[in-house]
């Protein structure tokens, strides 16, 4: 387990970026979300005492995902918090509620800096879109998928569900374009979190106003 004496957070070069999943209305994770959040803290353990690399959180708020007081990616943080990732090391937040959203403000998230390794944690079944939209908002990047096990803990025919619903999508996509949020949609879904103190939740004026083409 990594501890809190990890490497001092530099500009890192890399980021790993973690994809949210659902939570109950009490802020509880689902076994899908820590299953990701394992997987993350793996990887963070394994290259923290050796290079820069903070964490992007993925997640807000939604019906279909969570109805908690706070947004998704609070709790995620928490999750990491608790297992002895470096307070420094959780850098960004997203205010995302759909994949694509992911994406495209992660790409606001770290906008201006240099293109180094993104590594993409999500579930095995959810891979290919993920893949799919983070090529289309972070195409400098080196991007690296990290698939947490998944499909196997559900029955045959949930297995076929969902394969057919990514497949969808990922056609989607390709035939019709990655959704995109607007600028006036992304104000404020950026958040800051060396500003937000670990127990805290989210301020506007802890949120990253830089918009594309300003």
């Amino acid at each position: 387990m990594p501890t809190k004496r990890s490497a001092p957070l530099r500009v890192p070069a890399r980021f790993i970026v973690v994809l949210g999943g659902t939570n109950g209305r009490d802020g509880r994770l689902s076994s899908m979300c820590v299953r990701r959040l394992r997987c993350a803290l793996a990887l963070y353990a394994r290259v923290s005492g050796r290079e820069a690399v903070a964490f992007v959180l993925t997640g807000g708020h939604g019906a279909h995902f969570n109805t908690a007081p706070h947004p998704h990616w609070w709790y995620l943080r928490r999750w990491l918090l608790r297992h002895g990732v470096s307070a420094e090391h959780i850098r960004f937040a997203v205010d995302s509620s759909r994949t694509p959203e992911d994406a495209q403000l992660t790409g606001l998230a770290l906008r201006g800096l240099k293109p180094g390794r993104l590594d993409l944690v999500t579930s095995d079944f959810h891979a290919g879109r993920v893949q799919v939209v983070f090529a289309r908002f972070l195409p400098g990047w080196r991007r690296v998928l990290h698939r947490s096990p998944c499909l196997c803990r559900f029955s045959a025919n949930r297995q076929r569900e969902l394969r057919a619903h990514e497949k969808h999508r990922v056609r989607a996509y390709r035939s019709a374009g990655v959704p995109e949020l607007s600028s006036t949609a992304m104000r404020g879904r950026v958040i800051d979190l060396v500003r937000v103190p670990p127990s805290g939740a989210p301020s506007s004026r802890n949120r990253r106003r830089r918009l594309p083409g300003r």
